[in-house]
């Protein structure tokens, strides 16, 4: 199939190079004229496994291009990829995705016949088959028979295994009106997929819900975690070993269900504001959705105070990022933590190999170590661990260690005779 793919951002251009990869024909379109630059000749700077690889491959057939006549001619499909950045209501901002169905609907002369719009982009319940469909129809001004037909493809990847998520995805979901543009977007999704794969149909309304309340469950399980936590410490249990037990069952299984930082990243927060939106505009109380973000911020305000409440002097952050592995800093519960303690007037180090957060002083472990009174385990990277757990073993002055995660083995934990806030 001939794709366009509308922004090449973190999931656009993964997106992009996978279906390349598969034999399509893919022109990618951004606004970003440096992104596209670099694309175009190979040097994009990104830690997200496999895209470099992909990228950088002779057999890559990638363009990118900042002209939507270049990228749409002859389309058969086009893939909407860009931002959709909360709202002061907490819903998602549809500003770009109507600039990008409005930039398809005003070039679909050029389009192939019965063409299919695929929208990724996470929206509201409601935005696809309301202002996204009117803003595609309005600007293609075409006799219903030819009009670009659309369909929501949630997509349900995370940062660190992008190009594994699109081609192993464990459900593909397409929602939408017309019977065969579903058909297509299915048989485009299968094509990508490295073996069978389950497919749900529904309506767009249906499909938009299905990401908001996967996403929403997700963190109702992070912050149940860290709550059971909480309470394992007060009763003196490892609350590793209590998350494990229960997740055990296999109602409620292990995954998102340990100890740990407060959700992040760039999506996870935005999404129980969105469905508590979503169910107040529907006239429903968003009992669920607000619960789980006052439980997420309290997990914050331990963490915050617990720093706070030990020995005065430079607290230090030991990985920053999002989470392991990666160079993103959108979101990071860790960086929120170090934000939140220079507010209040402390000193903050940071030691992370992959990424240095603007305006912060950074340092090697050893001296982070002897300077800090404090340390926070700010990721469960196994190697950025290991390496701490052996500089500890050498350090003379043994700093209060924040270690929400659980992730320093008994051995170190006694040795730091840790407890209450320390061990969760």
């Amino acid at each position: 199939m001939r794709l366009c793919v509308l922004g090449l951002g973190r999931l656009g251009l993964p997106w992009a190079l996978v279906a390349d990869a598969t034999g399509h024909e893919v022109c990618g379109l951004d606004i970003d004229a440096s992104r596209v630059q670099a694309i175009n000749e190979r040097k994009i700077h990104t830690s997200e496994p496999g895209v470099g690889q992909l990228l950088c491959d002779p057999r890559c057939g990638l363009i990118a291009t900042t002209d939507p006549a270049e990228a749409l001619n002859e389309a058969e499909l086009s893939i909407v990829t860009v931002p959709t950045p909360s709202q002061p209501d907490g819903s998602f901002g549809l500003a770009a995705i109507l600039a990008a169905v409005e930039t398809i609907g005003a070039h679909a002369g050029r389009l192939a016949p019965r063409h299919v719009v695929v929208l990724k982009s996470t929206v509201s319940p409601g935005a696809t088959d309301g202002p996204v469909r009117q803003a595609l129809e309005q600007a293609s001004d075409l006799a219903q028979a030819r009009a670009p037909e659309l369909v929501h493809a949630p997509e349900f990847h995370a940062i660190g295994s992008v190009v594994h998520d699109v081609t192993h995805p464990y459900l593909v979901i397409v929602g939408g009106r017309e019977v065969s543009a579903l058909s297509r977007a299915e048989e485009l999704h299968s094509s990508l997929a490295e073996g069978a794969v389950p497919v749900a149909r529904l309506d767009a309304t249906g499909a938009e819900l299905v990401k908001l309340a996967s996403n929403c469950f997700r963190t109702m399980k992070i912050a149940y975690a860290n709550a059971l936590a909480e309470l394992s410490v007060a009763y003196g249990s490892d609350p590793k070993a209590v998350c494990a037990a229960v997740g055990a069952d296999p109602h409620i299984r292990s995954g998102y269900l340990g100890p740990g930082l407060p959700y992040g990243g760039p999506c996870y927060p935005r999404d129980n504001p969105a469905m508590a939106a979503a169910a107040t505009a529907a006239g429903i109380p968003a009992i669920l959705a607000q619960a789980v973000d006052a439980a997420n911020e309290r997990r914050f305000s331990e963490l915050e105070r617990a720093a706070l409440d030990a020995p005065p002097g430079p607290i230090g952050v030991v990985g920053i990022s999002f989470k392991e592995g990666t160079d993103e800093l959108d979101g990071s519960s860790a960086l929120e933590l170090a934000r939140r303690w220079r507010s209040a007037g402390r000193e903050v180090l940071v030691h992370d190999p992959l990424v240095t957060p603007d305006g912060y002083a950074t340092a090697p472990l050893h001296k982070i170590l002897e300077t800090c009174t404090t340390v926070l385990v700010g990721t469960a990277d196994a190697r950025l661990v290991g390496e701490l757990a052996s500089e500890l073993d050498h350090c003379e002055r043994q700093p209060h260690v924040l270690d929400p995660w659980g992730v320093l083995d008994t051995t170190h934990q006694a040795a730091l005779n840790l407890s209450g806030l320390d061990h969760i």
